[in-house]
């Protein structure tokens, strides 16, 4: 369960507040994926890892809503922060969304990859 709420700063700055509640320490941030493509929204979660060198989608997400990919010129593996590879093997694909939160909308570049059932998007801070 989350804890959500806004407070402002300054006319110009709105802060979400997001509290974890119970065991799970993680931040979760909600939006709304946009794919123009197929004109459909989403509305979902992502989890924020800011030790993730990049952005990622689920390969099931994709799948589930149909969302068109394009072939990396140049695959890369994902090591994860244990130090092993990932079980999916190299990431070949990625897609292009418009992702929507709160007022802010901007174009998103995400790599497919296989991700828990629970995490279908995961935000890190690309290099």
């Amino acid at each position: 369960m989350w804890k959500t709420g806004m407070t402002s700063v300054s006319s110009n700055v709105t802060i979400r507040l997001v509290q974890a509640i119970g065991e799970r320490k993680e931040l979760r941030v909600p939006m709304t994926l946009i794919s123009k493509t197929r004109l459909k929204t989403v509305e979902t979660t992502a989890i924020v890892n800011s030790g993730a060198a990049g952005t990622f989608i689920s390969e099931d997400f994709i799948k589930l809503h149909k969302i068109r990919t394009h072939r990396l010129s140049k695959p890369f593996k994902v090591t994860t922060a244990n130090g092993s590879l990932t079980k999916g093997g190299p990431i070949t694909h990625y897609c292009v969304l418009t992702v929507k939160i709160d007022d802010c909308a901007m174009i998103g570049k995400f790599n497919v990859m296989r991700l828990g059932k629970r995490d279908q998007i995961l935000l890190g801070i690309p290099l």
